[in-house]
This record gives C-alpha cells, structure tokens and sequence, in this order.
C-alpha cells in the first residue's frame, strides 16, 4: 500500500465512443483536503462519478483505503467509507434536517449504529442538534455530516470525509485553438 487513502491510476472513461476521461491519475492521501478545479466540459463530474463508481472504467484502476475498487458497485463503495457531498444545496428542502441525514444512512441497517452517529454528528455540529425538526437549516454542515453517516461505523476519524474534493490530470476536450 502506498499511504493514499484513494487512488486513481490511469483511469479511461468513456460515454459510448467519446472518451471522458483520458489517463487520470490522482493520490489523494489521508487526512488531504484537494480540489478538482477545471473550466465547463473539462471531466470533473465525470470524474467524481467513476470514483463513486456511477461510471464504468475503460481502462486504469481506483484504489481506496488500499483495496482495489475499480469493479465494485457504489453501494459498496458507500459501505467502504466513501462518500460524496453534494453541492450547491443538492438536499432535499421539504424534508427536516434528521430526515436528510437519515437519508444518507439509506445503506445501513444497524440502527443503534445510526442513532450514535447522528448524536455524534450533533455533538461536531451543535447547529443541527438546533435544527434537527427544521426544513432548510445549516446545508453545508448537513451534507457533511450526511457524507459522514453515509461511512463505515467503525470509522471514528472525523476528518476522514471532510470537504473532500479530488485533483489530479483532466483530459482536453477539444484540439487547441479549436472553437
């Protein structure tokens, strides 16, 4: 293992015959907080897709806490600890605050296991203890604390999932110079 809690190695996606992605190899180690920056078209949600397994890699490999993820479904991926948090206030407005974090608890059965996890999400937000029956409330810390629920139980690390956002080499989608 190499010390990378997740790792793209030259990874190819395609979408029918147009390739997506070409060659993208990102180490993002544990603890990392790194963003994936590109202009409109340049592969960045199609890159965070194929991490959270949404795409199918052509061709590379995705490896996370040291185990080779390329061919798992998402749920697996999502019980494997990894997690996306959505943006732009991607939750869903007419449900409370405990029903959006519920929500991301959506792959776990162990109800004791998830009522821990919220109290602790409370205890790191104090906001969303406040709001737990309110619509709306505090998005960001939400969908942090979402991402959270949405990882292994036995995970106590709270920084794991943080704003965690990825880097690394984006294809060009159209020849230099080209309009």
């Amino acid at each position: 293992m190499s010390g990378q809690l997740l790792e793209l190695n030259a990874v190819d996606v395609y979408y029918g015959h147009f390739r997506a992605l070409r060659g993208v190899t990102i180490e993002v180690g544990d603890g990392e907080i790194v963003s994936l920056l590109g202009g409109n078209a340049s592969g960045k949600s199609t890159t965070m897709k194929t991490i959270l397994g949404l795409n199918r890699v052509k061709a590379g490999s995705i490896t996370f806490a040291g185990t080779d993820i390329t061919h798992q479904s998402t749920r697996a991926r999502v019980r494997a600890g990894l997690a996306s948090v959505p943006e732009a206030r991607r939750v869903f407005p007419q449900m409370t605050v405990d029903e959006n974090l519920m929500a991301g608890a959506y792959t776990r059965n162990d109800r004791a296991g998830i009522a821990d996890d919220l109290e602790r999400m409370r205890e790191y937000f104090p906001r969303l203890a406040r709001a737990a029956q309110a619509g709306g409330g505090d998005a960001l810390r939400r969908r942090t604390a979402d991402a959270r629920l949405r990882a292994r139980d036995d995970e106590p690390a709270p920084a794991r999932l943080h704003g965690r956002a990825h880097h690394g080499t984006l294809p060009q989608t159209r020849r230099p110079g080209a309009r």
